[in-house]
């Protein structure tokens, strides 16, 4: 399963509009659209597989720790709107249905 997750998809960048850096931006459904977007989906499957009771997020100042939270609650989080929109086209979701059920499934404390 480790295997096929972590495989590329092997598609083009079909636009030529230079996007901007999401600096600042600490809302994961506005930058994974409309900013140029690292995906690090893949931190949501180590949640699951390791399922630490407490998680510390340290790192330098900009490197997204906001950012990577406000993902992980939009993953996690119930809500009336269908989040997994933001998800179809990101790593996570080429791990399969596994960690596909995971999402809007678990109580997420922030």
């Amino acid at each position: 399963m480790v295997a096929f997750c972590l495989q590329r998809k092997k598609t083009a960048f079909k636009s030529d509009k230079k996007l901007p850096l999401p600096i600042g931006i600490s809302d994961y459904r506005k930058a994974s659209g409309e900013y140029y977007y690292v995906d690090k989906t893949l931190l949501i499957r180590d949640f699951i597989d390791e399922r630490p009771q407490v998680s510390l997020f340290t790192r330098p100042r900009r490197f997204g720790k906001t950012l990577n939270m406000d993902m992980l609650r939009v993953f996690f989080e119930r809500s009336e709107e269908d989040t997994s929109v933001y998800f179809k086209d990101k790593k996570i979701w080429a791990c399969g249905k596994e960690y596909q059920d995971y999402q809007e499934s678990i109580r997420l404390f922030m």
